[in-house]
């Protein structure tokens, strides 16, 4: 069952979203709890995936109304989970999402080494892009 994410479901999605470190822009970022309260309202919102009665996987995504753009910010899914189509099917819901608000253009980022992620995004027909480097300052 995917769901939108709610705010019981903090602790949980910290839990995964701290879990992997793909996920992070450098090594010092660390999700905190302020951080998934922000994301679980407009314009971001939190796809979670429920099975076993718990969140095994959840797709952080941003839609863009106007510029007709959905960016697909983060995609987990609990290690013990994978190889099981939980992605596939998380961003194949938000898709379907997108499109009832007429938005027709999808788009992540990933890191370089992040062949899980590259095998999925062909899987599911996305085009590689330009390659980009991510700077940052000072801590979260």
């Amino acid at each position: 069952m995917i769901r939108l994410a709610t705010k019981k479901d903090i602790p949980r999605l910290l839990e995964l979203f701290n879990s992997n470190a793909n996920l992070r822009e450098d090594d010092s970022f660390k999700y905190k709890e302020h951080d998934i309260k922000e994301d679980i309202t407009n314009p971001n919102m939190i796809f979670v995936y429920i099975q076993d009665k718990k969140i095994v996987g959840a797709q952080l995504v941003e839609f863009w109304k106007i510029a007709k753009w959905c960016y697909l910010r983060v995609l987990i899914v609990d290690k013990k989970y994978r190889e099981r189509g939980i992605g596939t099917r998380l961003i194949k819901h938000v898709e379907k999402e997108a499109k009832k608000h007429g938005i027709r253009l999808f788009s992540f980022f990933s890191e370089k080494g992040d062949k899980e992620m590259h095998k999925l995004a062909k899987k599911l027909n996305y085009k590689k892009g330009k390659e980009f480097y991510c700077f940052s300052k000072g801590k979260s």
